[in-house]
């Protein structure tokens, strides 16, 4: 399952203030994040998302969940979609924003690094 660890990001509270929709165009594909939605009692919340590849259009929530050692953004398993490039670029996007909104944070664990947006200087 794609996943990316934030170290030190804010909590999901303080990200659900902040966010604004997202987007980005990675040649034909598209990604967008369009709402955020807290369930602050079980410390998750769900990011929905569309992604439009040539020919396909997906639609699923990304997963937010507190850990102890960081905040872990992953694909909801009850709308899991097929992990195409663009479904790997839009967790990237999200951990991309959510490491923006957290100052000193920084990615953790990942096996989507070579989809990951770098700090800029």
């Amino acid at each position: 399952m794609p996943h990316i660890q934030i170290v030190g990001a804010a909590t999901l509270e303080q990200l659900a203030e902040r966010f604004e929709p997202l987007s980005g165009r990675y040649g034909d594909i598209i990604c967008k994040a369009t709402a955020f939605f807290l369930n602050a009692r079980d410390r998750t919340a769900l990011v929905q998302s569309l992604v439009v590849e040539p020919r396909v259009t997906r639609k699923f929530y990304v997963l937010l969940a507190e850990k102890p050692d960081g905040l872990m953004v992953r694909l909801d398993p009850l709308t899991d979609p097929e992990k195409t490039e663009g479904v790997k670029r839009l967790l990237a996007l999200v951990a991309d924003w959510i490491r923006r909104a957290s100052p000193g944070s920084a990615y953790g664990t990942t096996n989507l690094q070579e989809f990951l947006i770098p700090p800029s200087p």
